[in-house]
């Protein structure tokens, strides 16, 4: 696996900002680190480490608040699975001239 890198910066990418980008540039600045990881990356202490059209890989490492009785809890799991699927499908919408991804185009690359 990737090794983590430190982030130092989390927020959310205004739309204005967005509005300029492709789905795949969006992913790699959160790859990369030119744009912020979401606050619920700090959160839960995730990581995205790679990014291409389709394709996200994202990394955490589960702590002591990620446990419950049985082990680490699937909310974790589900959670990251979440977002790796939404920005996966994210990076392969192009921009749009009004900034936001058309449902038809999302369609079609799910």
């Amino acid at each position: 696996m990737s090794e983590l890198r430190v982030v130092n910066r989390f927020g959310v990418v205004s739309s204005q900002e967005q509005a300029g980008m492709t789905g795949l540039e969006f992913v790699r600045g959160l790859a990369s680190g030119n744009l912020p990881l979401n606050p619920m990356a700090q959160v839960l202490g995730y990581d995205i480490v790679e990014a291409e059209a389709g394709r996200l890989v994202i990394a955490a490492e589960p702590a002591t608040e990620h446990l419950n009785p049985a082990g680490v809890h699937g909310g974790l799991a589900a959670t990251l699975l979440d977002r790796c699927m939404g920005l996966a499908v994210h990076s392969t919408v192009r921009a749009p001239a009004d900034g936001r991804a058309h449902p038809d185009e999302v369609r079609r690359t799910a």
